[in-house]
């Protein structure tokens, strides 16, 4: 078990170097030093937290340069309850820009 707990951490800890960080990654994007053409549409990528870029967005940036009108960065929490009061079922984060 803890062979299997140090390379769990040991793979999470790559993942995220690899993945950077989403406030920086955004950031690069706002500064127009990558250039990018936006498309329409809406883009939802699944991630596993709120403090990376998503894989899929970061490769569709760097390989196809493109970026879309409205991006979702969907992120899923369970809970060890069986029930979560409505209040507390879905959140949103701004990334700090008043265009968010």
């Amino acid at each position: 078990m803890t062979t299997w707990q140090r390379g769990r951490e040991l793979v999470t800890a790559e993942r995220a170097r690899q993945e950077g960080s989403l406030a920086e990654f955004v950031d690069h994007l706002r500064s127009g030093e990558v250039p990018t053409i936006r498309i329409p549409g809406t883009a939802v990528f699944l991630n596993r937290g709120k403090e990376t870029a998503p894989p899929a967005m970061r490769a569709n940036v760097e390989r196809n340069h493109v970026r879309h009108d409205h991006v979702v960065i969907l992120s899923l929490e369970t809970e060890p309850v069986p029930r979560v009061p409505d209040d507390r079922r879905s959140a949103v984060d701004a990334l700090g820009h008043g265009d968010d």
